[in-house]
């Protein structure tokens, strides 16, 4: 079971990341991964993989910032950066990856006036979604 294009047996596009933005999708490169797991059906391994694709998908976009300052709504208002708290959404608009990420936890700290931000940490870790999931991985690498 694999992507299109893949050389698998069988296909569903459900195993495919079309995202534009993706990194390697703006590179051209294909990047694959196979999955072990024990016995079962196609229906079965498809919703594993998408699972599996979604969820590290997610992974990436976690991260941390430091806001000293001001921060800018949408809408021109200025929040004190001690005042962004988790929870709230950031945009970074001279990232690569403009769109908003969500405030998992802030520090700030009075003496250097910079509060740290924790971004988009999804509740696991690679090894525990592959443990949830009941999976081996074996990179295959980019070509």
């Amino acid at each position: 079971m694999g992507p299109p294009g893949s050389g698998a047996e069988a296909l569903s596009s459900e195993l495919h990341n079309p995202d534009p933005e993706n990194a390697a999708n703006e590179a051209g490169l294909s990047h694959t991964a196979v999955l072990k797991m024990g016995t079962s059906t196609l229906a079965g391994a498809t919703k594993v993989g998408a699972i599996f694709l979604y969820e590290s998908s997610r992974l990436d976009r976690s991260g941390q910032a430091s806001l000293s300052g001001y921060a800018e709504q949408v809408n021109g208002t200025l929040w004190p950066a001690w005042k962004v708290r988790a929870g709230d959404t950031i945009r970074f608009v001279d990232a690569a990856d403009p769109s908003p990420r969500r405030i998992v936890s802030t520090s700030y700290d009075n003496s250097s006036r910079v509060n740290a931000l924790q971004l988009e940490q999804p509740p696991e870790t690679m090894t525990a979604i592959l443990e949830r999931l009941s999976v081996g991985l074996i990179g295959t690498g980019l070509s």
